[in-house]
């Protein structure tokens, strides 16, 4: 009898490598069936392409389910080729979701229909999608939760950080700049009445704290926080962590000023303080940009 598998593709950063991760984990679940994480579509180490930074995998860091395969492509044309037809793939999955469930593929671009993913029940399942919504996963969300922030060879940066944050329960900024700022288009611009106007309202929830400045262009996030820029910090040892250990240590703060990232949708999903407040900008996307997605 054929091993009843489940496949998914990771693309993007870390917050969407993570949506996939647990909407693959959530169906192996139901399903009975061998997790199959795949990062054929991921490049070995960061890279920048046009303004736009590709990520590598990142699954590896945390004691995550299943089985991590790659692909050997000769060089990255074929990489690139292989992406292509993917791409294909899900463009095929938008207009006609039935078609591809029938084939045990959840592909898709911009429209994914949960109830076609609900419904995947064949032996090798295919996960071509970004599933960026929480509902692929809750019914598992407590233990991707605890499997998430269980890493597997933590630093001594990240222990010593996270027991700092426990002591003196700091407010984390995320200010997502980099990248960003050549997909304004999608994502906007950083807007600094947003940043100080929700830093006001953290302090008179929580009171007046210590402010952890997570960004990946900290001196020029500084810049952005208005009267708030005395008061804000970013511990030396912020530039040793990984992505992994960045998103643990702003889930262990006392709340949190979010940028419009699946990045910080995570830090704000794996904090398990009942009484952090979290506040995000809306619209999460520019004008111009793909629609808000309104079950986060």
């Amino acid at each position: 009898m054929r091993e009843s598998t489940t496949r998914i593709f990771l693309r993007g950063g870390l917050g969407n490598q993570l949506f996939q991760y647990g909407a693959g984990y959530s169906l192996s679940r139901k399903n009975k069936s061998s997790l199959i994480i795949d990062v054929s579509l991921l490049p070995g180490k960061a890279a920048t392409v046009n303004g736009v930074t590709r990520w590598p995998s990142q699954i590896h860091e945390f004691q995550h389910e299943g089985t991590i395969v790659g692909s050997d492509f000769s060089g990255e044309p074929s990489r690139r080729l292989f992406s292509a037809a993917l791409q294909i793939d899900r463009k095929i999955g938008d207009y006609a979701p039935a078609f591809q469930r029938s084939l045990g593929r959840f592909s898709n671009e911009t429209k994914a229909e949960f109830t076609h993913f609900d419904a995947l029940v064949t032996k090798k399942t295919v996960i071509n999608s970004y599933c960026n919504s929480p509902r692929f996963f809750l019914e598992y969300g407590d233990e991707i939760r605890e499997s998430v922030s269980s890493l597997r060879q933590p630093s001594q940066d990240y222990l010593e950080l996270k027991q700092l944050a426990a002591r003196i329960r700091p407010l984390a900024v995320h200010v997502r700049l980099g990248d960003y700022k050549n997909l304004a288009k999608i994502y906007g611009r950083v807007d600094p009445d947003y940043l100080e106007r929700s830093i006001d309202l953290q302090m008179s929830l929580s009171g007046e704290r210590e402010i952890w400045l997570f960004s990946d262009e900290p001196d020029l996030a500084l810049e952005l926080l208005g009267s708030y820029k005395t008061n804000a910090v970013v511990p030396p040892a912020f530039a040793k962590l990984t992505s992994m250990e960045t998103m643990l240590i702003m889930a262990s703060c006392s709340g949190m000023v979010a940028s419009n990232s699946t990045f910080s949708w995570w830090a704000a999903y794996l904090n398990t303080d009942k009484e952090a407040w979290v506040v995000f900008p809306r619209p999460f996307y520019a004008r111009s940009g793909p629609h808000e997605p309104k079950d986060w």
